[in-house]
């Protein structure tokens, strides 16, 4: 597999874009940007048509979303070469945008990505005690957007179903009406239901940094879905359902 050298001009360029789509809702996936930076490497930033031609070759998945495409390549390399790329929403506060180039090209010296610091990804791995109020007020809007869902199983019930096996007491009742001959022949499978789940939240003195967020955990898991059931485990085991439940 060929790759761009990661001193390559282009490799900077081409994750900073990649970003700039993924937030706004374009899909960019590793061994695309990755294949962007490598056409970036091999046609050069000099001329703005072939590195449109490399984006749309490596980038565009989809011709629906062109127009959008488009609108972000044109905020994000026609920034007569002061292209900045933030932690924001929208790629056009993201990029320090003064006018637009006029020209077929795109200054190779002045192109430049500025990657800056985002506290999502750090708050992604870092502990609880580590965390400052405003970090874990950010936790408590993430955990109540939270929606706890698990495979199903299999229940010993039978309902009517489309694929399965014969119901063979509703296939003869059915062929009463057609003088007992089955031409309908009724099919049944078994019903699923979701898996229970239990959660035992460690409570004793060691885990009480934690604890706090593990119950509000373990309350989104309760609202969010049924059978769930939720138990206190510190010097004795406390049910704490019903009280989550509110």
């Amino acid at each position: 597999m060929i790759v761009a050298p990661m001193e390559a001009p282009g490799v900077a360029l081409a994750v900073a874009f990649g970003r700039v789509l993924r937030r706004r809702g374009l899909v960019a996936p590793t061994p695309s940007v990755a294949a962007f930076a490598l056409a970036l490497h091999l046609v050069g930033l000099e001329r703005r048509s072939r590195v449109l031609a490399a984006a749309r070759g490596t980038l565009l998945a989809r011709p629906e979303d062109r127009p959008r495409f488009e609108e972000c390549f044109a905020a994000f390399f026609d920034a007569a070469g002061r292209v900045q790329v933030e932690s924001v929403e929208e790629p056009s506060q993201a990029l320090g945008l003064d006018e637009p180039a006029t020209d077929d090209e795109v200054p190779a010296g002045d192109a430049r990505a500025v990657l800056r610091f985002s506290p999502n990804e750090t708050l992604r791995r870092k502990d609880f005690t580590l965390c400052t109020p405003e970090e874990m007020s950010e936790v408590d809007s993430a955990i109540r957007g939270l929606r706890l869902t698990g495979a199903p199983r299999r229940s010993r019930r039978w309902a009517p179903a489309r694929r399965g096996g014969i119901d063979v007491r509703r296939t003869v009742r059915a062929a009463r009406a057609t003088g007992g001959h089955p031409l309908v022949i009724v099919r049944r499978g078994h019903t699923t239901r979701p898996r229970r789940v239990v959660l035992l939240v460690d409570v004793s003195g060691s885990m009480e940094p934690y604890s706090r967020t593990l119950v509000r955990l373990a309350h989104a898991a309760v609202v969010a879905r049924r059978e769930v059931e939720v138990f206190a485990l510190g010097t004795r085991l406390t049910r704490l359902t019903r009280q989550l439940a509110v």
